[in-house]
């Protein structure tokens, strides 16, 4: 389509930002959250369902993501959602999300983003029944195995341990102690 001489173009509004701006911003954001993450680029490919080589594009400030990534990206990252809000006019908002919440969204420990009171469902993964009722007998400070998983649900030793090792690899259970008497702990 072609446009007559006498069609008006309207020049873009004073301020607006960039497509590389932007970029530029949400990889400085993603840094901040995920920067010390040595597999930043697969933890955020799982809670996002994003291909690899574009997170990677996102992380070097090259591409930004889609607006459905974007939303998902808010949902997981503070420093994404506190972007979006400052480029709305709504970074007052932050803070009313953090006191509607009642906690705050992560917390430094050793120089690590360490997510607190988030929910069970929070890394985006879908948990299935046997993990969901091993994160809750955690979180009642139950000592739970695999094999009171094996027990409780009729499944194998093999698929008890890999329910385990899923949710250590979202990092919501962790070990803590000696192999032969130690115990998973929630994160």
């Amino acid at each position: 389509m072609s446009y007559s001489k006498r069609a008006q173009v309207f020049p873009p509004p004073m301020g607006r930002m960039t497509e590389a701006e932007l970029a530029s911003l949400i990889g400085d954001a993603l840094h901040e959250d995920y920067g010390d993450l040595g597999s930043a680029v697969k933890h955020i490919g799982l809670q996002t369902g994003a291909h690899l080589r574009a997170i990677k594009n996102w992380f070097q400030g090259r591409n930004t993501p889609s607006s459905t990534h974007l939303l998902i990206l808010a949902r997981i990252s503070p420093s994404i959602l506190r972007l979006v809000l400052q480029q709305v006019g709504g970074s007052d908002l932050f803070d009313a999300f953090e006191v509607l919440e009642g906690r705050t969204f992560t917390q430094k420990r050793g120089g690590k983003n360490v997510p607190i009171n988030v929910p069970l469902n929070s890394t985006g993964a879908n948990l299935n029944e046997r993990q969901e009722w091993f994160l809750t007998g955690l979180g009642r400070g139950l000592r739970l195995s695999p094999r009171d998983i094996c027990d409780q649900f009729l499944v194998s030793a093999k698929t008890a341990k890999r329910d385990i090792a899923s949710l250590k690899a979202f990092r919501l259970v962790g070990y803590a102690g000696a192999k032969k008497n130690g115990r998973y702990r929630l994160i």
